[in-house]
């Protein structure tokens, strides 16, 4: 994908794709590119050096093309294809299969079956470089669900506490500045307990209303009736307890949450296995 991946990794400047005439609808050529080549702003890599060394060092020619229509890639007659897009892997996949071309998998189905060896359901999307030396990866967990519920039911026999307990992957954050998607994982949440599955944070605009009701003279008791009448509403139209009439914009608890823990351990490097989050849920 070009002028950018899915994560918002640049590939070309748009101002190459200007200069050459092309569009994210053309198919380019590493000789057209010449030596315009767009470093990576965070980290100084080049990616088209970075994919030809890794085929050149397996002994094998790269022929690099940009591309983001399947029928330029299915006209350069490739023995198989590996879709390799994380969130939209389906859909790649599917426009080869309509095209015709029928040898076509994505990561998630290598590493994924049940009985051979170390496995995911997700394949090798989520992996990550475990040691390099001997070439071993670790892939996402397995029985994320279960493996939630057993931290819960250890952490109440311990401490008498009840708790939500979550494996958080990748946050669903988009720096502001670099215009990169956090999330190359397939999911920000793994897998986490019954109370907090599927529970959306919806509800009312407080500060919104706050704002309001001030400027139309209301007291400050009548304000927090008005707001806490609003809040009981949204809770029995949604059939949602307390929690889900805070909110503003309907998101999914395990997303925010993921987000926040990914935040707090994942992005710094901070090697913390574990994030309490509380008053959250």
């Amino acid at each position: 994908m070009f002028p950018a991946d899915e994560q918002g990794n640049p590939i070309v400047a748009k101002s190459t794709l200007r200069d050459l005439k092309k569009h994210s609808e053309d198919l380019i050529t590493v000789d057209e590119l010449g030596e315009n080549r767009l470093l990576h702003p965070e980290t100084g890599l080049d990616y088209i050096d970075y994919y030809t060394e890794i085929v050149e060092a397996n002994s094998a020619k790269a022929d690099i093309y940009l591309a983001n229509r399947v029928e330029y890639m299915i006209g350069k007659k490739p023995d198989a294809v590996i879709v390799s897009n994380v969130h939209a892997r389906y859909e790649v996949w599917e426009e080869f299969l309509k095209m015709g071309y029928k040898n076509v998998i994505t990561l998630q189905d290598i590493c994924s079956t049940p009985g051979k060896g170390a496995h995911s359901e997700f394949g090798l999307l989520g992996s990550n470089i475990l040691d390099p030396a001997h070439e071993q990866l670790k892939l996402c967990p397995v029985h994320p669900n279960e493996v939630c519920r057993e931290v819960q039911r250890m952490i109440f026999s311990e401490f008498g506490k009840h708790t939500e307990v979550m494996i958080n992957g990748d946050g669903a954050y988009k720096d502001p500045e670099s215009g990169i998607y956090e999330l190359a994982d397939p999911v920000s949440c793994f897998g986490c307990t019954e109370g907090i599955r599927n529970r959306n944070r919806i509800g009312v605009k407080t500060k919104y209303l706050m704002q309001k009701l001030y400027n139309e003279g209301k007291t400050k008791e009548e304000i927090e009736r008005i707001i806490d009448e609003e809040k009981r509403m949204v809770m029995e139209k949604n059939g949602k307890d307390d929690f889900s009439a805070q909110g503003t914009t309907p998101r999914k608890i395990e997303n925010l949450v993921s987000s926040l823990a990914d935040l707090v351990s994942g992005s710094g490097d901070a090697n913390t296995p574990i994030v309490v989050v509380r008053g959250f849920v």
